[in-house]
């Protein structure tokens, strides 16, 4: 398919698509051609009657999607205008509900949750092991003796062989075989076997959802693979296409949890960790970072990354074994952004410890020079390096380097004002930084801050 029919088009282009596919003056050709463009986004108005052979044409959405999407009052449609109308519940006529959670204050019921981390460290063996708590109805290792409610799941996983690896690593966590569906493909009315895409087939998988009745987990591993014609780095694009999502499980009330890559920047802050848009842990309600332990390279630790919607729960911690995930009994106290940052403080020690060279020694003349000129207030982000290249003779890149640090640690802070960056310290963040530079007594080295 060319780049035509898989980019999205613009408001302009769809208006003017819309008015060449209505121009009955056109050759029937030309007005096919953007018909093709608009049915692959879903963009037709309704009602509008195809003159693309059945071959062409997306499985249909529209009937689909006002049974999922309109609420079960259905107002009189005549009386509405032609430019819509404002829906707005009055909360005195909202039968409310508590939260039900899958996984207790971890994973809700109806909502979706994200679960974000690097390669390699085993969100997909955390994925198989909740497939395999839920189809048996075991218990969650942080609730011991509360088995779940046992249902079906599907677990979309485009990364790894099904035969190999998806399979075999179910039977190894333990899932009931005969309650867990891995669905990547679409089978069109042609025979064409097409990728799922959730900006496409949110309606057949709704009709799964509706066939199989009892599906309490849907895992989504990893969600970049199944977001065709989707810019991740828009986060109004991502919110469109992930908008749908919510409204299945909230209809279906099936926990949906997404499986996220984070992105390479090495920042602390965790939440700009995530891959992409901010839009993926906006939309999540119930967020985790899935890391490499602080301070034991085996295990993995499992932390809240952004909550909405229940108290920060303690975070969990485990080892990938030959069989499956073995858990730890203890929890620890720790936020994502507190693990990133003892990760970090660690292993930035291991490596000046051992390079006590003038390279080190510069980059922590750097910071304290950078802390000591931000020290009475903000600064524009030109003139403090001016003043650390120039009148300190540090280069350029060493400056970097040492704002660089400080804004991965959280030290330093920088926004735009009048179209100028400026930079200054956050707030409480004494002039004397503790970046592990020391020289044994808990006391900061001669080049440190001052």
């Amino acid at each position: 398919m060319s780049s035509e029919f898989t980019r999205r088009p613009s408001a302009r282009q769809q208006a003017e698509y819309l008015s060449n596919i209505l121009d009955s003056t056109l050759p029937l050709e030309v007005r096919k051609h953007y018909e093709r463009i608009l049915a692959v986004h879903r963009l037709l108005p309704d009602g509008y009657q195809s003159s693309l052979p059945d071959a062409d044409q997306p499985p249909p959405l529209v009937p689909g999607a006002r049974r999922i999407l309109t609420t079960e009052r259905d107002p009189d449609l005549d009386k509405i205008p032609a430019w819509g109308e404002l829906v707005a519940d009055r909360i005195a006529d909202v039968e409310q509900e508590d939260i039900r959670w899958l996984w207790p204050l971890r994973i809700p019921q109806g909502k979706l949750s994200v679960i974000a981390g690097d390669m390699g460290l085993g969100k997909s063996q955390l994925a198989t092991e909740m497939a395999a708590v839920v189809s048996t109805g075991g218990c969650w290792p942080d609730c011991p003796g509360q088995p779940v409610e046992k249902g079906s799941v599907i677990y979309m996983a485009a990364e790894d062989d099904l035969a190999d690896t998806i399979a075999p690593r179910l039977t190894k966590a333990g899932c009931d075989p005969k309650m867990v569906y891995n669905a990547v493909t679409i089978r069109r009315r042609d025979g064409t076997v097409l990728p799922f895409s959730i900006t496409r087939d949110i309606q057949p998988l709704a009709d799964k959802l509706e066939q199989l009745g009892d599906v309490k987990l849907l895992i989504i591993d990893p969600v970049l693979d199944y977001l065709v014609g989707v810019n991740d780095h828009k986060d109004a694009e991502v919110r469109h296409a992930l908008n749908p999502l919510k409204v299945l499980a909230s209809h279906y009330k099936v926990a949906i949890v997404i499986i996220h890559h984070l992105n390479k920047t090495g920042g602390l802050k965790a939440l700009y960790r995530a891959g992409g848009a901010g839009a993926f842990l906006q939309v999540g309600r119930m967020n985790w970072l899935l890391s490499e332990h602080p301070f034991d390279d085996d295990q993995r630790t499992l932390t809240w990354l952004k909550v909405n919607i229940a108290k920060r729960t303690p975070g969990l911690c485990f080892r990938l074994e030959d069989n499956g995930i073995e858990w730890d009994p203890d929890t620890v106290e720790w936020s994502a952004d507190d693990v990133l940052r003892m990760i970090y403080e660690r292993k930035y020690r291991d490596s000046t410890d051992g390079r006590r060279g003038p390279r080190a020694g510069k980059c922590k003349e750097v910071i304290g020079q950078i802390t000591k000129l931000l020290k009475d207030g903000p600064m524009r982000a030109r003139d403090v390096k001016r003043a650390i290249v120039n009148d300190a003779k540090s280069a350029s890149q060493t400056y970097y380097n040492g704002r660089d640090k400080m804004l991965e640690l959280g030290r330093l802070e920088t926004y735009r004002e009048g179209g100028v960056e400026w930079l200054r310290l956050p707030a409480g963040v004494r002039p004397q930084l503790d970046l592990g530079f020391t020289n044994g007594d808990g006391k900061a080295g001669e080049n440190g801050a001052h």
